[in-house]
């Protein structure tokens, strides 16, 4: 009995499993979209870019506290700008800092 059992299951198996001869597809990134793995994230050559980009980030955040303290200084702008939140950035150093 116990082998009618298990020959029962083999043919189900092959008569219910994927049809022979065909792959299943596998999960693919998306074209143009390579995949990365933990370890390239490291890299020096990332390291590097990261690294340019955030310099460049703080020498607009510099530039923009100049132009406010020379705006200050010349009075078009009051003392208290200096002390609150700046605004945000320009509509050109925006597109600059585009990856």
């Amino acid at each position: 009995m116990r082998i009618f059992w298990s020959a029962l299951g083999a043919v189900c198996l092959l008569y219910f499993g994927p049809p022979a001869g065909k792959a299943v597809p596998r999960a693919s990134p998306t074209p143009g979209h390579p995949r990365i793995r933990a370890a390239d994230l490291y890299a020096p050559s990332v390291r590097r870019s990261v690294q340019s980009y955030l310099r460049l980030r703080l020498l607009e955040l510099r530039e923009a506290d100049l132009e406010r303290a020379r705006l200050v200084i010349e009075g078009q702008l009051g003392i208290d700008a200096l002390l609150r939140t700046p605004p945000p950035m320009p509509k050109d150093a925006t597109r600059r800092n585009k990856p």
